[in-house]
């Protein structure tokens, strides 16, 4: 989650001021407030479910209790979502984005629409999750069906440019399974609906959003998860992910 920072300053708002520096914030300045957290995305995907979670969360343990309110606000990979926190919404620390990794990535790539001062914006916190990688079983009971496939694996994302497709494409790659990628969804909650149509045999959900959202596929055997993206350690080695430790 993000917050913009209060014109002439950078990286500090009322609310996320109140995080850094707890001793000397004036925390009633949130009694009777509502904090907007917005979601770039359509409901469902791993953003919206992060971005729910906290919000059902934070009233308990928020000093004066204000409340929290998600907003979707999906379209042009997250761009949407980012220009109105940032050019609509006050820095008053009452407004926050959990953009995602893609939107992150489409900034630092400086893609047409993502030009917005990320940088200048105060990083609250984050919660470590990978992806899981998800192909409908009528494409094949194994990855090893899936390597050599004459016909490419319909992969369903919402916009060119973030951390999965591009992950899907090198990894795919690299075991010879080819992708014809499907660009357009608002999030990967509307994938998973492609999927379970019939419409999208691939893709690659963040953890909760698979957790919440694709499991009761895999339970009613439509798809399977094929891998998960793990986690590197302080020693650098790679790890499964606590969050779907037996995967």
């Amino acid at each position: 989650a993000a917050s913009p920072a209060p014109s002439g300053q950078t990286g500090s708002s009322p609310g996320t001021s109140a995080a850094a520096k707890p001793r000397n914030a004036d925390y009633s300045f949130f009694a009777g407030k509502t904090i907007r957290i917005i979601v770039p995305f359509a409901p469902g995907g791993g953003q919206d479910v992060t971005a729910r979670l906290f919000a059902s969360r934070w009233p308990e343990h928020f000093p004066n209790k204000p409340n929290f309110v998600v907003d979707n606000m999906p379209g042009a990979g997250g761009a949407i979502g980012m220009r109105e926190l940032i050019e609509k919404r006050p820095a008053d620390g009452l407004t926050l984005v959990v953009p995602g990794s893609g939107v992150a990535l489409r900034w630092l790539l400086r893609e047409q629409g993502h030009n917005y001062p990320m940088d200048k914006m105060q990083a609250i916190g984050a919660l470590p999750a990978g992806t899981v990688t998800v192909a409908r079983r009528d494409t094949g009971e194994n990855l090893e069906k899936l390597i050599g496939r004459s016909q490419p694996l319909r992969s369903g994302h919402n916009a060119p440019g973030a951390l999965s497709p591009v992950g899907d494409a090198l990894i795919f790659r690299m075991l010879g399974v080819p992708l014809d990628f499907v660009y357009g969804f608002e999030g990967y909650g509307e994938v998973a609906i492609a999927v379970e149509r019939g419409e999208i045999q691939e893709s690659n959900p963040g953890m909760l959003s698979y957790i919440q959202t694709w499991k009761p596929m895999e339970e009613t055997k439509i798809i399977y998860p094929l891998f998960q993206l793990g986690q590197l350690t302080e020693k650098g080695e790679v790890v499964r992910s606590p969050i779907l430790p037996d995967m």
